[in-house]
């Protein structure tokens, strides 16, 4: 008989082994102890994981074969075990989530416009939960204990608002955040192959502060030119379309980080500070090491916590949770990465920013045969020397998988990478031009 621990720090999750499409599958006490592991499941104490025991089913799939789909499998939530799916949206979108990847440590569920269907691109294996065990802790006295009876600080109030929030998640019940207009259409100007330059300019100069920001980064040092700019169609030319668009988005989304009352506006001002901090960070990174597009990576940094702004408006739904640092910055570390993945995802961004906040702090990470846009936001995190109170905590580079891709760069004492350290000063103003 499996023996289920709530401290879950020493149990080690079984190898899975896959070559080709052969998957070394699992026996169910296996799965039971890889998935004890998962979000949010390793929240549950032991004798609420041992009531779902009963109902977990352990599947398999073959490449090709659905997995589930919307309307059939409503009343069920699936753990990726090994294999890769794609889930695709009613819009016919699709992403793909492997059993390697950190999408595989959350629950996937069916969704009319989210998650329509998904199908195994490799034989796959899979548990399939009722999906009514998220709402284990909606009704605390269905494990013997009264709201009365929970404190502010007990960890059962913060479980409790974990699933809360996990099964408003799961039935796309949260309130997510729009992109903003003037972002919304200069990403569809800009995506026509024909557009011109005046085009994205009298989109900018509708908007009198994105008009005078757009400029300010035309005149700042990363683009300055021997001529000052003053106008926001030279601006365009000088920066160059495709720039200015992640730039402009990136402005933009400042609207998005505010609050409706004192403590989440303080909270909405630490979150914006921290972004905008990863996201000049960001931008020295991958111009300077990561050899990418920076202003891409500036966008990546600063969406990166997105989904913290959802989990700031939704915790005015739980006063108890205000005053519980502790629990707040929990639920920042359990949910935001997911959250914020389906933020992008919903606004039709690119699937490697939504895979850049999954993995914004995964920080022993493999590495490919080179530096992609999620490490250079992983990179940042470790150079950010005033880590966001929600952030894990930051380790130096020694150790660590991605240093084999920095062997070329010269390393500080505190096994930081020379040029962020180079650059302070213009890290100082890519900050200030970003929060102001």
């Amino acid at each position: 008989m499996t023996r289920f621990h709530t401290e879950t720090g020493g149990l080690h999750l079984p190898t899975m082994h896959q070559t080709g499409n052969s998957i070394c599958q699992l026996g169910r006490d296996e799965a039971l102890v890889h998935i004890r592991k998962l979000l949010p499941l390793r929240h549950l104490s032991d004798p609420e994981f041992a009531t779902i025991t009963s109902s977990v089913r352990l599947e398999n799939c073959a490449a090709g074969k659905e997995v589930f789909r919307s309307g059939q499998d409503n009343a069920f939530i699936f753990y990726l075990l090994s294999g890769t799916i794609s889930i695709t949206s009613a819009d016919g979108e699709s992403f793909d989530v492997a059993s390697d990847g950190v999408e595989s440590r959350y629950p996937i569920s069916p969704h009319p416009q989210a998650r329509i269907r998904a199908t195994a691109q490799t034989s796959s294996q899979f548990v399939r939960l009722p999906a009514d065990l998220m709402r284990l802790h909606r009704e605390p006295e269905c494990i013997g204990v009264t709201i009365n009876e929970i404190n502010d600080d007990d960890e059962a109030l913060d479980n409790r608002v974990l699933f809360d929030i996990y099964h408003s998640l799961m039935e796309k019940d949260l309130v997510l955040p729009s992109l903003p207009d003037v972002a919304i259409k200069i990403r569809q100007v800009a995506s026509n192959e024909n557009v011109a330059v005046e085009d994205i300019a009298r989109i900018i100069q509708a908007d009198a502060s994105t008009a005078a920001y757009c400029i300010s980064i035309a005149n700042n040092v990363a683009y300055a030119g021997a001529k000052h700019v003053d106008n926001v169609l030279d601006a365009v030319v000088r920066i160059g379309i495709t720039k200015t668009r992640d730039l402009v988005v990136a402005y933009t989304i400042r609207s998005l980080f505010s609050g409706k009352d004192p403590h989440s506006k303080k909270l909405m001002r630490d979150a914006w500070k921290h972004s905008c901090r990863i996201a000049a960070l960001s931008y020295i990174l991958a111009r300077d090491v990561g050899r990418l597009n920076p202003e891409r990576a500036l966008l990546a940094g600063l969406l990166h916590d997105i989904g913290v702004t959802v989990l700031i408006n939704e915790i005015r739904n739980y006063p108890a949770l205000k005053n519980n640092v502790i629990g707040f910055n929990r639920l920042c570390r359990d949910l935001s990465g997911q959250i914020g993945a389906m933020v992008l995802r919903a606004w039709s961004f690119p699937g490697v920013f939504a895979n850049a906040a999954l993995e914004a702090e995964n920080f022993t990470k493999a590495v490919s045969d080179r530096l992609h846009l999620c490490d250079v936001v992983v990179l940042a995190h470790i150079h950010d020397q005033q880590a966001a109170p929600w952030s894990l905590e930051t380790v130096g580079l020694s150790g660590l998988a991605i240093t084999r891709k920095l062997h070329d760069y010269e390393m500080t004492e505190d096994c930081r990478l020379a040029v962020v350290k180079n650059a302070d000063r213009e890290l100082a103003e890519l900050t200030m031009l970003l929060s102001r």
